[in-house]
């Protein structure tokens, strides 16, 4: 629940994001919508402070801001200035927890004493050996062997992770294209790959100091994205069959 139970405010910020039509602003007029991206940016502050690992989705987070307010003609410097602004109001707990500790240990120093002695640092490996650490770790929970070995304290059957990561990895390489060839991949898909990405990426370099269950996030996401993928694999596949109503058919196929 540690790792996991902050992604329900990240997709709910991301959810507010794809709310956001040209019109009229939350706050008067000028249609940037200035309520929804500083709601949206306390969200996403709001799930790190959940658990810290969650600032790795910031930079996606920043691009889609980009992007929105070019496609809505709006200054971009200003409406990501809206977006940080919410971030840094949903982390005000950690200024005051780091605000007690200041006062409770007597200053800064103190401090970086106190956590010194929390093992943060990893073991040194060369860059190059990252990414198979990386893609170890992730397997491990997206396979389900990490938390099967967790909750029954012994190692999953080998059949259990390959026929689970062979499957989310058939539906992806089938749906993705033919939602591409069918028109239908949107931006709900390319941000669900930019938060993969931004994720994946500070993982790297931190690979040495990560352990499993550090990349349990990805799962719950790659299940959205295969979802979405197939909904809209499903909406163009399934248009012409008579007498289903499409968002039926789509959802019929995604089941």
């Amino acid at each position: 629940y540690i790792t996991l139970s902050p992604l329900f405010f990240l997709l709910l910020s991301l959810y507010l994001l794809l709310l956001i039509r040209p019109g009229n602003g939350v706050f008067g007029r000028g249609g940037a919508q200035r309520g929804l991206f500083i709601l949206s940016g306390f969200l996403s502050g709001w799930a790190f402070y959940g658990y810290f690992i969650y600032i790795f989705f910031v930079p996606a987070f920043i691009v889609i801001v980009v992007h929105l307010s070019r496609r809505l003609g709006h200054s971009t410097s200003q409406v990501t200035l809206y977006w940080l602004t919410g971030f840094l109001l949903g982390t005000f707990l950690y200024f005051i927890g780091y605000g007690m500790l200041w006062s409770e240990l007597g200053g800064f120093s103190e401090i970086l004493k106190s956590a010194s002695g929390l093992r943060i640092e990893g073991d040194s490996i060369e860059f190059y050996d990252r990414p198979y650490l990386l893609f170890q770790h992730a397997v491990a929970s997206i396979a389900g062997n990490y938390q099967y070995g967790v909750i029954f304290n012994q190692a999953a059957p080998v059949a259990y992770g390959v026929v689970k990561s062979m499957t989310m990895l058939l539906v992806i390489l089938v749906a993705v294209p033919v939602a591409v060839v069918r028109r239908q991949f949107d931006a709900s898909l390319g941000y669900m790959l930019l938060l993969i990405a931004s994720y994946l990426f500070i993982l790297l370099g931190l690979a040495s100091r990560i352990a499993p269950h550090h990349t349990i996030p990805l799962l719950p996401l790659l299940y959205i994205f295969m979802g979405i993928s197939l909904y809209r694999a499903g909406f163009g596949l399934l248009r012409g069959v008579a007498g289903i109503p499409r968002k039926i058919a789509g959802a019929a196929f995604t089941l």
